[in-house]
């Protein structure tokens, strides 16, 4: 499945455990640019859905994200998923524990959202 070609401009690739500290170092220090960002990487989970759904024929997709990280959150709420919850001291980042937050979205509600 990975490497995965969105468009002419993006690949998604899976990261490396050897590459999560310079991957963290550098949207760290871009963060200006996040909001840019988020537009391509909405635009290549579109696509990564609609892969997901189309192709490999899943039934449910699941988004995680840290609940202090609202810009990413709003990803999978921009997209039509739902909020299934949170997972309290999920995740380990940096010096602390983060709340997980889990949404989920099923083929029907994804092609539901398409077809309009």
């Amino acid at each position: 499945m990975l490497p995965f070609q969105v468009n002419d401009a993006i690949q998604l690739k899976l990261i490396q455990p050897q590459n999560r500290d310079e991957l963290y170092s550098l949207i760290d220090l871009n963060r200006v640019f996040l909001r840019e960002w988020l537009g391509i990487i909405t635009t290549a989970i579109k696509k990564l859905i609609t892969y997901l759904f189309n192709d490999l024929k899943l039934n449910r997709v699941i988004i995680q994200c840290a609940e202090s990280n609202i810009r990413s959150r709003a990803i999978p709420e921009n997209l039509g998923f739902v909020n299934e919850g949170t997972s309290r001291q999920a995740q380990w980042l940096y010096d602390h524990y983060e709340i997980i937050v889990t949404n989920s979205l099923l083929s029907s509600e994804w092609q539901e959202c398409v077809s309009k």
